[in-house]
C-alpha cells in the first residue's frame, strides 16, 4: 500500500474522529434553552473539530512513516468506536429517564374521578371508619361523603389537592394490581372491601371495580393507603367515631 493511499485513509479516520470530539464538546457547551440554534452550534464544533483533524492529518501523513502513520490512523479508528458507543449508551440512559419522567408526570397529572368504597369485615376497619360501611369521593375527586350507619350521622367534607392526588395515586396503583394479580372470592375468602371507580375522561381506564378478600386487603398496600387516607380526613375534618 503506498505511501500516500495509507496518508488519505488516516487523515480520513483522523477527520472522523474530529468530528465525533468536536459533536461531543458541542454538546457540553449547549442546552435546551439554546433551542434550534444548538443544533447549529453542535454542528460548528464538529465542523473545527474535523477541520483541525483535517490539517493534522495532513501533516502527519507527509512527517511520519506509513507505519506510525497507520498506528494513528489505528488509535483514532479505536477512539471513533468509543465515542459512538458512548454516545449511544448516553443516549439510552436519556431515553431511559425521559420515559421514567414522562411515567411519573402522567402518574402525577389529576384525572377528575369518582370512587366508591366499601368495608364489609370490621377487623379492617380504622377507629375513625368503625360503624361506616360506605363511602364515596365524588365531585371530580374533590368530595368525601361519608356515611355513619349505626350513628346515622353523615359527614361531607372538601378534599385538598394534596389530598385528592394522594387518593388517585393510590387508585392507580390499585388497578394496576388488580390487574396483574386476581383475588379469589368463596365461602373460605368472602368479601371484605370493594372499591369502584369511574374517570371523567375519555382515557383508559374508563370505569371498574376490584373486589377484596380480608387477605387480599391486608396485602394490598394502594386499597390501605386509600382506606387510611380516608380515616385521616374524617379523623381531622369530621372527628372520631365513638
Amino acid at each position: 500500500m503506498s505511501k500516500i493511499l495509507i496518508g488519505i485513509i488516516c487523515t480520513l479516520v483522523l477527520v472522523a474522529f474530529g468530528l465525533l470530539v468536536g459533536f461531543i464538546i458541542g454538546g457540553m457547551n449547549t442546552s435546551t434553552a439554546d433551542g434550534l440554534a444548538g443544533g447549529a452550534i453542535v454542528f460548528g464544533y464538529g465542523v473545527i473539530g474535523g477541520a483541525i483533524a483535517l490539517v493534522i492529518g495532513v501533516i502527519l501523513s507527509t512527517k511520519l512513516e506509513p507505519r506510525i502513520m497507520l498506528m494513528v490512523g489505528a488509535a483514532a479508528l479505536v477512539g471513533c468506536v468509543g465515542i459512538v458507543g458512548y454516545l449511544r449508551l448516553k443516549k439510552v440512559a436519556k431515553d431511559k429517564e425521559t420515559a421514567r419522567q414522562e411515567e411519573l408526570e402522567e402518574r402525577d397529572r389529576f384525572r377528575s374521578f369518582r370512587l366508591g368504597v366499601s368495608l364489609f369485615d370490621p377487623e379492617i376497619k380504622p377507629l375513625n371508619l368503625t360503624g361506616t360501611e360506605s363511602m364515596a369521593i365524588a365531585t371530580r375527586g374533590k368530595r368525601l361523603t361519608i356515611v355513619n350507619e349505626l350513628e346515622g350521622e353523615k359527614c361531607e367534607v372538601d378534599l385538598l389537592p394534596d389530598e385528592s392526588k394522594l387518593f388517585l395515586a393510590s387508585l392507580n396503583s390499585l388497578i394496576e394490581d388488580s390487574n396483574e394479580t386476581a383475588c379469589s372470592i368463596d365461602d373460605d375468602n368472602p368479601k371484605a372491601a370493594f372499591f369502584v371507580w369511574h374517570f371523567y375522561d375519555n382515557e383508559s381506564p374508563k370505569r371498574g371495580n376490584v373486589e377484596l378478600s380480608k387477605a387480599c386487603y391486608q396485602s394490598s398496600t394502594p386499597a390501605q393507603k386509600i382506606v387510611t387516607g380516608i380515616d385521616d380526613v374524617v379523623g381531622k375534618k369530621c372527628g372520631p367515631n365513638d
